[in-house]
Parts: C-alpha cells; sequence; structure tokens
C-alpha cells in the first residue's frame, strides 16, 4: 500500500520511466500485444473506479449539464473533423497523415484523464463529466469523424464502433465491481493509493502498444522523427493553444481541465480496433510519449481550496 501510494505521488517521474522501460523490452510488447483491448478497458475502469461516475450519469441528463458537455465534446471531435476536411482542400495532405489526424480527434479523452486531473489540480468534475460523455458517445463519434473526413479502411464503420464500445462497456462494468468489492469510502480515503494503480495500469499498457514500433523505427528513424515532432504538436501544441484560449473565457481550473483533454486523447482505442498500419502503430507509441510527460509539466500545487470529492 505504502509504495502504491508513494508511485502515486510521483506520478509524472514513474511514467517517465514506463515509457523508457516498454521501449527497451520489445519482446514483452509481443507477448502482451493481445491484450491491448482489455488493457484499454482497464485503464478506464481504474479511472471511473474512483469516481462516483453514476452520480454523474445523473448530472449529466440535467439540460444546463448535459448540452454544454455535448458541445464540448462535440468541437472537440466532429467540428474538429470538419475543419480538417475543410483545410484537406486547400493544403494537399497525404493520406496516412489524414489518418493520423483524425485518429486523434475523433478519439475520446484520455481514459486516465479524471485521475490525471486530480493529480494535477485540474477540475476533476468537469474532466468526469466531459471524459463520460465523450466516452458514451465515441461508438458513434468516432465512426463519423472517419465518414466526415472520407476516410475508407477495411473495416466497416458500423463494426469499429461496436468494438469500442464493447471496450468501453467492459470498461464500465469493471468499474462497478472495483467500487462494490472495494467501496467507494475507502477508495476516497486513499486516493494516492488508487493513483499508484492508475499508474502501474498505465505502464503495463504502454507494452503492448511498443509491440514491433521499436523495429520500425529502426527501419525509419526520420519518419518516426517526423511522427514525434506531430504528436508533440497535436498534444502539447493542443493542450497549450487551448489553455491560452480558455483561461480568457472561464476559470483557469475548467480551462487547465479543457485544455489537458483537448490534447490528450484516447488514441490507443484505435489501434485495438483498425487494421494494422505501420505509421498508426509508431504513431500511437510516440503519441503516448507526450501524455506521459504531461504530468511531470503542467502538475500545479494543489491548493486549500481544491474541489470536494466527486
Amino acid at each position: 500500500m505504502r509504495l502504491l501510494s508513494y508511485i502515486g505521488q510521483h506520478s509524472g517521474a514513474f511514467l517517465i520511466v514506463g515509457v523508457v522501460v516498454a521501449a527497451l523490452l520489445p519482446e514483452v510488447s509481443s507477448v502482451m500485444r493481445p491484450a491491448l483491448p482489455f488493457l484499454v478497458a482497464l485503464i478506464l475502469a481504474v479511472g471511473f473506479a474512483q469516481f462516483d461516475f453514476r452520480h454523474a450519469c445523473l448530472e449529466l441528463l440535467k439540460p444546463r449539464y448535459f448540452f454544454k458537455t455535448l458541445l464540448i465534446v462535440v468541437i472537440g471531435t466532429v467540428i474538429a473533423s470538419v475543419v480538417i476536411r475543410v483545410s484537406s482542400f486547400f493544403v494537399e495532405i497525404p493520406s496516412d497523415y489524414l489518418l493520423l489526424a483524425i485518429v486523434f480527434v475523433a478519439a475520446p479523452p484520455l481514459s486516465s484523464s479524471i485521475s490525471l486531473s486530480v493529480l494535477m489540480g485540474f477540475s476533476a468534475r468537469l474532466t468526469l463529466q466531459v471524459a463520460l460523455l465523450g466516452m458514451l458517445l465515441v461508438p458513434v463519434l468516432g465512426p463519423l469523424c472517419f465518414a466526415i473526413a472520407g476516410i475508407e479502411i477495411s473495416v466497416a464503420l458500423w463494426m469499429m464502433g461496436f468494438n469500442i464500445a464493447m471496450m468501453i462497456i467492459g470498461g464500465f462494468i469493471m468499474a462497478l465491481i472495483i467500487q462494490s468489492m472495494v467501496g467507494r469510502d475507502r477508495i476516497a480515503a486513499n486516493k494516492n493509493t488508487f493513483s499508484g494503480v492508475a499508474v502501474i495500469t498505465m505502464i503495463l499498457f504502454l507494452f503492448p502498444l511498443f509491440d514491433g514500433v521499436i523495429a520500425q523505427i529502426r527501419e525509419a528513424p526520420w519518419q518516426a522523427f517526423y511522427l514525434l515532432i506531430l504528436a508533440l504538436v497535436l498534444n502539447l501544441g493542443g493542450h497549450v493553444g487551448m489553455r491560452w484560449l480558455l483561461r480568457k473565457r472561464m476559470p483557469s481550473e475548467q480551462a487547465d481541465a479543457l485544455a489537458f483533454m483537448f490534447g490528450n486523447r484516447n488514441v490507443s482505442i484505435y489501434l485495438a480496433v483498425l487494421p494494422f498500419n505501420p505509421l498508426l502503430s509508431v504513431f500511437i507509441a510516440v503519441a503516448q510519449i507526450p501524455i506521459y510527460i504531461t504530468p511531470a509539466i503542467f502538475t500545479k500545487k494543489l491548493n486549500a481550496n481544491k474541489e470536494k470529492d466527486l
């Protein structure tokens, strides 16, 4: 318990070390690749188990919360896809890179964004609401983004949406089981411990993502470098840019939460449901780098008037 608590308190450093370790153990990555859909669901479960997401679901049914949250989710996915599609008419975007851009905007907020928002001092309530609705809608909005962009894939869009839905449903079921077995009061009283569990889950999740990626990077190092730059621009660039824009219009805790979710997305969902694509595999692997260094860069000291437990 103490070890888990320590890991939770030093999440940024452990996540960075996890990226390095996963990259250095390709044999483990190959063995764990079939577990990728399960680990996607598990990360979602660990994140939502720490909060009363059943209450959040009821709260989202209130019009003042639902339409505001829906607007945020739609702007971050569908509208972003429209912008990319329109931009492609004026600037030639190679089809492979168009796919990467759409995978990014079509992805829901990072599964662990709720846990990380607490660690980083952002608005946990807003993060929970947006992450929850984003996850619930991604089986529909994800395929819609692909259709808007005109991207053709060998998997039917409805099947892609179905597979995403199965992972999300599995995550919610596991979250309910965790809450039932451990108890919400005990979870709330051991936040650092459960944050440590979230960090370990995120590190385990890295291994299947790196399956075959190191060999591909060695074959085309410059291409991997360009993909890393693209991931940094989309993630950190989007995060900083949205933070700058939103802080002029809302409290910093809410602006920071929305900016964090805009830049940090669960792109790995599409690695688990789309046909194998070497470029996509490398992009999603290197996209974990800005995700895993975000806590070390943006965490701020929690103040005394931090939000109450959800």
